[in-house]
């Protein structure tokens, strides 16, 4: 009778150890797989704003090659801040050209806006 009841309770202390470490266990999972998953949010968001940099860069560059090629020189340093404040700049930029060109007294678009 003695020895059934002492199998008892080992029976119950080693469950309740099981109970306790699998408890542990989910958690560490569960701490772990959140902390996974920020990490990856991390690197998500870093390579977002990489590739909004470089996009960026590489129509700052485009834009600056096709102005030449227009003969309306670079993109000036007023304009390029303009173009990197906003994404409406570039929409912009297209639409009011020929608003510019008037400004700069070149609605000819001969491209010599400079020397007026």
């Amino acid at each position: 009778m003695r020895a059934g009841r002492v199998f008892e309770v080992t029976q119950e202390v080693l469950h309740a150890l099981i109970g306790r470490v699998t408890d542990i266990r989910i958690r560490l999972g569960l701490w772990l797989g959140l902390r996974r998953l920020l990490l990856w949010l991390g690197r998500g968001l870093l390579l977002l704003r990489w590739l909004r940099w470089s996009v960026r860069r590489r129509l700052r560059s485009l834009l600056g090659l096709w102005r030449r090629a227009q003969g309306l020189g670079g993109v000036t340093g007023a304009e390029q801040r303009w173009l990197r404040r906003s994404w409406r700049g570039r929409r912009q930029w297209v639409l009011g050209r020929h608003i510019r060109e008037r400004l700069r007294g070149n609605a000819g678009g001969t491209g010599q806006w400079f020397r007026h």
